[in-house]
């Protein structure tokens, strides 16, 4: 059957992220060599007392009921033209024309979000054998603004787990203006350059444009100020990745503010943190002090580099996140 919203996500990994190779519906193969059922047996069990994802399921059980709706292999070409491994994108996409409703309200959403993610991040690195270089994500177009809240709650929660675990994967929500942003309208702009007719939503696309090319705009950018009504009900730490999101979608940030940010006096004197607020990324261990994990896994591009992002945050610094915020937003 096609999926409008898995084709989108189809073309999405294939041209905006350049995957070479994109797959619908992926499900792996009993025949494959893996990483030991025992250590994965290891790994869920400590996932499950955290966020109780099995119920009264087996892990057998928990693997077998659910497929990656894409999966993307990104490969890059070095100076040499020898082609190695970049990066490798697992997505859940839910389109629910109304807002993202799974039968039981915020908590069912919760728990599928967690569910989801989780066994498509045990299900890359047993099957990949990678704890870095991967991208797990759940897209969604709508949900309902104070679930939007807590579902970005949950996600950090389940980054600082997989990070004690010691994995490096990047989780990502994608909903509401990010969707728009950062999927849909991403797409869009490139549908003139795609000749492939088999890609079902670029297809559809072209075909209510050659009728009327009103009917999907290609993006204008308009920067609206963001509402943040619901704010004391984020945790900070969730609500400083929701900005830095924000901020890498419009690119608000000058080279010289984030020159600023990385260093510690600097992040010390308008956040009050320890530690400088950005790190350029180079090989990972620049997350780390003293051995001790001080950054996000999740990773920002600002001003065209990689950056990690300080994750040393307390309720007491979240008024002076907030003045800074509302300080570059203005310019």
């Amino acid at each position: 059957m096609l999926n409008a919203g898995e084709s989108l996500i189809e073309s999405w990994l294939k041209h905006v992220n350049n995957c070479q190779v994109v797959q619908k519906n992926w499900k792996p193969s009993k025949s494959w060599e893996t990483i030991s059922d025992k250590e994965i047996e290891r790994l869920l069990k400590k996932l499950d007392k955290k966020f109780k994802i099995l119920g009264e399921n087996t892990s057998e059980q928990f693997f077998s009921q659910g497929e990656i709706d894409c999966l993307g292999v990104s490969l890059k070409l070095d100076e040499d033209l020898k082609l190695s491994f970049n990066k490798i994108f697992a997505v859940e996409i839910a389109f629910h024309e109304k807002g993202l409703n799974y039968s039981g309200g915020l908590d069912a959403n919760i728990l599928k979000l967690k569910q989801k993610l989780i066994r498509n991040a045990l299900s890359i690195y047993k099957y990949f054998g990678i704890k870095n270089k991967v991208e797990i994500i759940f897209a969604t177009p709508k949900t309902v603004n104070t679930h939007t809240v807590k579902l970005r709650e949950v996600i950090e929660q389940i980054i600082a787990e997989f990070s004690l675990l010691g994995f490096e994967y990047s989780f990502k929500l994608f909903t509401d203006e990010d969707f728009n942003d950062k999927i849909l309208q991403k797409v869009i702009n490139k549908v003139d350059n795609i000749s492939d007719n088999s890609e079902f939503f670029i297809r559809s696309l072209k075909l209510a444009n050659i009728f009327n090319e009103k009917v999907i705009e290609k993006s204008v950018k308009v920067n609206i100020p963001m509402e943040y009504s619901e704010i004391t009900e984020i945790g900070v730490g969730a609500r400083v990745i929701e900005i830095f999101e924000k901020l890498e979608a419009e690119q608000r940030l000058s080279a010289e503010e984030i020159s600023n940010l990385c260093s510690k006096e600097y992040s010390n004197s308008i956040f009050k943190i320890n530690f400088p607020l950005l790190v350029e990324y180079k090989d990972g261990s620049e997350a780390f002090v003293n051995n001790y994990r001080r950054y996000y896994v999740q990773t920002f591009k600002l001003g065209g580099n990689e950056y990690f992002l300080c994750s040393q945050w307390y309720d007491k610094n979240r008024p002076y996140l907030e003045k800074w915020f509302q300080k570059v937003t203005k310019k």
